[in-house]
């Protein structure tokens, strides 16, 4: 019991050494729960490695530059015109564009050449060949059809399902994915 006895009288007299002796195991205790939190972080990060052993999934950034990030993300591109149509695709191709929505002309523009199932040429190729190209390196092709330039002005639109039919004959050798008629509001 005298021994129980010196402690007591110990911690109840102050002194420099039990305030240091306080100050080392307060020191000890931050560092073995700084130590706790660390190693459960890191093994959280194997379970996640474990359950995902092919590594991250499409969309995830994890682990990649942005640039990395932005090749692997899905993208879709509106092309108004293609004056080089060689650049264009090259474009496409290195940013890995996976769907561009393609301008084949105007209602108010080119309706007798889109009755006939005729694409605008607006580029350096005809369309349906830029089309074909596209379709090769599988990014996928969505024709677009402008109605005209005055928002409120739908003169021609009652023209749209006699467009639509006359271009289902070519979809049958383009093989597009749909077929867009834009209207800016």
């Amino acid at each position: 019991m005298e021994c129980f006895s010196d402690l007591k009288q110990t911690l109840s007299t102050p002194s420099k050494k039990r305030t240091h002796i306080f100050l080392g195991i307060a020191i000890v205790l931050l560092l073995l729960i700084i130590i706790i939190i660390c190693v459960a972080a890191s093994s959280s990060k194997e379970e996640d490695k474990e359950s995902n052993p092919s590594g991250p999934e499409e969309g995830d950034i994890e682990g990649k530059t942005p640039f990395e990030s932005y090749l692997n993300a899905k993208k879709y591109l509106y092309v108004w015109s293609y004056p080089n149509s060689e650049n264009l695709i090259k474009f496409l191709v290195d940013h890995k564009y996976s769907k561009i929505y393609l301008y084949v002309g105007c209602i108010e523009w080119n309706l007798d050449q889109l009755i006939k199932g005729e694409f605008y040429n607006s580029g350096d190729i005809e369309a349906k060949e830029l089309i074909k190209k596209l379709i090769s390196l599988n990014i996928e092709v969505e024709p677009c059809i402008y109605i005209n330039d005055n928002p409120n002005d739908f003169t021609n639109i009652d023209k749209a399902p006699e467009i639509a039919k006359a271009l289902a004959e070519v979809q049958k050798t383009l093989k597009f994915t749909a077929l867009h008629f834009d209207v800016e509001p």
